[in-house]
C-alpha cells in the first residue's frame, strides 16, 4: 500500500525507529546502488521545498554551529566514511558546479571569522610540505612543469588569445578589465598541456583561480576544452 502524500511518522514512531536502527553494524559505510541513487534523483526531480521546510533546515543547521562532537559520534562518523571516495567523473562535476560561484561578502566574513584564532603548528606544515613534494604530489607529471617553453611562447602570442576570447575567463567568465591584485592579465592555458603546443585551437583564456582548477583532472578538462574550443 503506497504512502499517503504528506504522511509523517509520529514522535513515538520515529523515537522506535532510531533504537531499532541503534548498533546496526551494516549500517555503516552503507552504499545505495547506482540504480536506486538514480531512483531517488528521479523521485526527488520537481520537487519543491516549502518555506516552512527552509526555516526547519536553516535552524536546524543553526543549532549545530559551535557544537562539539562526542569521541564517540566522531568515531562512528569516520567509520561510516571510511573507503568512501568521489569518482573522478563526480569531482570534474563537483568542480565545474562551483564554477563561476560569487562567495557574498557576508559569507566571506563568516568563513573568516570561523578561522581566526586557528593555527597550524610547524611540526604539521613541514609534514604537509614533505606530502605534496615531488612524486608524492597527486598532480606530479614526471617534472615537465620544470620544462622550457618555447620562443615563440610571448605576449604577442597570448595578447592574439585574450583578444579572440574578449578578455574573458573561458571557464568562470571574469573580465580582465575587473581583475584585481598582481595579476592584471589573464593566463593563457594550453589545453593539452604541451608547452610545445602553440596552435590556437590548443591555447584558451583563463582566470588565475580557474587556472589552477584545471591541474585537477586533466583527462576530463581537456575533453571540456574540446567542446569549448570549437564554437570560439
Amino acid at each position: 500500500m503506497p504512502i499517503p502524500k504528506g504522511f509523517k511518522h509520529s514522535e513515538e514512531t520515529k523515537l522506535k525507529i532510531s533504537e531499532a536502527k541503534k548498533g546496526n553494524k551494516n549500517l555503516l559505510g552503507y552504499k545505495h546502488t547506482d540504480a536506486t541513487k538514480l531512483k531517488i534523483s528521479l523521485g526527488n526531480k520537481g520537487k519543491i521545498v516549502t518555506e516552512e521546510t527552509k526555516k526547519k533546515l536553516s535552524l536546524n543547521h543553526k543549532g549545530m554551529q559551535g557544537k562539539v562532537l562526542s569521541d564517540e559520534a566522531k568515531l562512528k562518523i569516520s567509520q561510516a566514511s571510511k573507503g568512501r571516495k568521489h569518482s573522478e567523473e563526480s569531482k570534474l562535476k563537483i568542480s565545474l558546479a562551483n564554477t563561476g560561484r560569487i562567495i557574498s561578502d557576508e559569507t566571506k566574513q563568516k568563513i573568516s571569522n570561523t578561522l581566526k584564532g586557528t593555527h597550524i603548528s610547524d611540526e604539521t606544515k613541514l609534514k604537509m610540505s614533505l606530502a605534496m613534494k615531488g612524486e608524492n604530489h597527486p598532480n606530479w607529471q614526471g617534472g615537465i612543469s620544470f620544462f622550457p617553453y618555447p620562443t615563440e611562447w610571448n605576449e604577442e602570442l597570448r595578447e592574439l588569445i585574450r583578444t579572440r576570447d574578449n578578455y574573458t575567463c573561458k571557464i568562470c567568465g571574469l573580465k580582465q578589465e575587473n581583475l584585481i591584485g598582481m595579476h592584471q592579465k589573464l593566463p593563457v592555458h594550453h589545453i593539452d598541456y604541451n608547452k610545445d603546443n602553440l596552435n590556437p585551437s590548443n591555447l584558451i583564456s583563463l582566470c588565475l583561480p580557474c587556472h589552477s582548477k584545471t591541474n585537477y583532472y586533466r583527462d576530463k578538462w581537456y575533453e571540456y576544452f574540446q567542446i569549448l574550443i570549437q564554437a570560439l
